[in-house]
């Protein structure tokens, strides 16, 4: 999967851009590099656009696990991670939002990018 960031300071957002392939090794890649990224920048506030996407491959047990993935690089659950999705990838996205807000994680998934941008700003003022 390529990705690519950058950081909107206007909105204090970092921007995430994926395309290709998306899997648990790849996926896991972009979690550390996000960390990292908005550590730098002190974001509470992420979008990850997931709308070039050509695939999403993972077993329920590799999402099931991801949150306790994304908590062990010591991401603050006071952030909020949007992620703008294809309704293709609708079910697996939708499950991965589902473990995380069971594990406290500020996580949810959309089909509209102002409506992404929106919960992003409403939860983290």
């Amino acid at each position: 999967m390529e990705v690519i960031f950058s950081y909107l300071e206007d909105q204090q957002m970092v921007l995430v851009k994926t395309k290709g392939i998306a899997d648990a090794k790849s996926s896991n890649q972009m979690s550390q590099s996000i960390s990292q990224f908005m550590r730098q920048y002190k974001a509470r506030r992420c979008l990850i656009d997931h709308t070039e996407l050509q695939m999403v491959a993972g077993k329920t047990l590799e999402i099931y696990q991801r949150p306790n993935e994304i908590l062990k690089l010591g991401i603050p659950v006071t952030i909020r991670i949007a992620a703008l999705i294809l309704p293709i990838h609708a079910e697996h996205f939708s499950f991965l939002e589902t473990v995380s807000f069971n594990r406290g994680i500020g996580y949810r998934t959309f089909f509209d990018r102002e409506e992404a941008e929106k919960w992003l700003k409403e939860t983290t003022n």
